[in-house]
């Protein structure tokens, strides 16, 4: 962050009377202001920078770390004293006073806009320091803050008032908004991207069903040819050479680990097995292309995505404790809700019979394809959650239409009639275009 503008941010602070600060995200901070309006400025400590913003990004984190709850006791709707910059650099302190059980607790926040040495600091009045957002040689719990190297570069200065600072830095916020949501995007689509070749690879791999016919046809012909003469085989010998019904010569090993009446069962059975496969391998064909087509899809709405809060869904799950079930069906979480999303009918079938009575079911009408539950029981989501949810479930459809109706209700109201089809009542109805 230019270090006018950090200048001129701190000449605004002082011009407001309360603030709250808490965590966004792993190195984002949400600074909110209070005069007689109020501001949301989102500070983060990667690039560095702090920046506006007009709508207060939601956290993404549960604040569970000592700095949070520390941010939580002296932060939370504290009075602002002063705002200063120190040394001449890009490091902003600001004076706060906290009322709390007993009394009123002075304290410091410091902020390190410095690049690559970016820092967040709870002190005492002493420079004692209370909590920090990273901790090094200079800066130690519950020790005096040791200075920084003195600031040799000279700053550029520049006249500006506090709209003209507040218009650059609502610019600044939606160029690293976009930055961000971008490389979001790149990383999500690449891991589909992967998830899509591993699928391909699978399908490019199947085994051709006329091989495989072949191979249980010379299988069986072996076994019957071994059963035949079996009574002038040398229980000795690891190779023959048998006639068979055509009277042509048939060369077949045999494998002395087992008995002989052993060797030939297996070879009616690995015949069987063959023959089985070739005749269902269709099967696992279309549903290899049914999973490729909805990662295609997936990766489409991840393109199409215009906020970093409907991402969340694809991000893997980081909470070790929180592990994404081996259910059958793709599972989503999306602003702290299961979500169950079918691929193919027998997905959708145990999407249904894994679903309780409370949760909720969506689904596009008149048009087969995924079923989504929402493993909610009581706690209904949000009206934004459902069309969030209802807008993903339209690119996730394999037929494309301009315009859509998609239904949901409890799944209590569903009844399974054949396979994935169903009735139900009591629903309410969303209507959206594909855009």
């Amino acid at each position: 962050m230019k270090f006018f503008l950090l200048k001129k941010f701190s000449e605004f602070l002082n011009a407001q009377t309360h603030f709250n600060l808490k965590r966004l995200s792993a190195s984002g901070f949400l600074l909110e202001t209070f005069s007689k309006e109020k501001h949301a400025f989102v500070v983060d400590l990667n690039t560095p920078y702090i920046g506006l913003s007009k709508k207060p990004p939601e956290s993404v984190l549960k604040n569970t770390l000592a700095l949070d709850f520390c941010l939580n006791k002296f932060t939370k709707n504290a009075k602002i004293l002063q705002a200063n910059i120190i040394d001449n650099d890009r490091i902003l302190e600001i004076t706060g006073a906290k009322d709390l059980a007993y009394k009123s607790e002075n304290f410091i926040l410091r902020l390190e806009m410095i690049p690559k040495k970016a820092n967040l600091m709870i002190l005492d009045k002493e420079k004692c320091v209370i909590e920090a957002f990273r901790f090094n040689d200079r800066v130690a719990k519950n020790d005096i803050l040791g200075a920084l190297p003195p600031n040799t570069y000279e700053h550029q200065e520049r006249d500006l008032d506090f709209k003209g600072l507040l218009d650059i830095l609502e610019k600044d916020f939606l160029s690293y908004q976009h930055k961000e949501l971008e490389h979001k995007k790149n990383q999500i689509i690449k891991r589909l991207n992967m998830q899509k070749e591993r699928l391909k690879e699978k399908l490019e791999k199947l085994e051709d069903p006329k091989n495989l016919q072949l191979e249980a046809k010379e299988l069986q012909t072996q076994a019957l040819l071994l059963l035949t003469y079996q009574h002038l085989i040398n229980k000795h010998e690891s190779c023959v050479v048998l006639k068979d019904f055509e009277d042509k010569e048939c060369i077949i090993e045999i494998d002395k680990s087992m008995p002989l009446n052993a060797f030939i069962n297996k070879k009616f059975t690995l015949s069987k097995k063959k023959k089985q496969k070739s005749q269902f391998l269709y099967l696992e064909e279309e549903n290899l292309k049914e999973k490729i087509a909805f990662k295609e899809n997936q990766i489409n709405y991840v393109k199409g995505a215009k906020e970093e809060s409907v991402l969340e869904m694809f991000m893997p799950v980081k909470n070790s404790k929180t592990k994404r079930p081996m259910s059958g069906y793709e599972v989503l979480y999306y602003k702290d809700f299961k979500i169950g999303l079918g691929k193919n009918q027998k997905e959708n079938v145990k999407l249904l019979q894994d679903a309780r009575a409370n949760d909720l079911w969506m689904h596009v009408r008149d048009i087969p394809g995924s079923h989504l539950i929402v493993f909610c029981q009581k706690n209904t989501p949000k009206d934004e959650i459902i069309m969030e949810l209802a807008k993903m479930l339209i690119k996730m459809q394999k037929d494309v239409f301009n315009s859509y109706e998609i239904d949901y209700t409890q799944r209590k109201f569903v009844k399974i009639i054949k396979g994935a089809n169903v009735i139900y009542s009591k629903y309410r109805t969303i209507s959206l275009k594909d855009t």
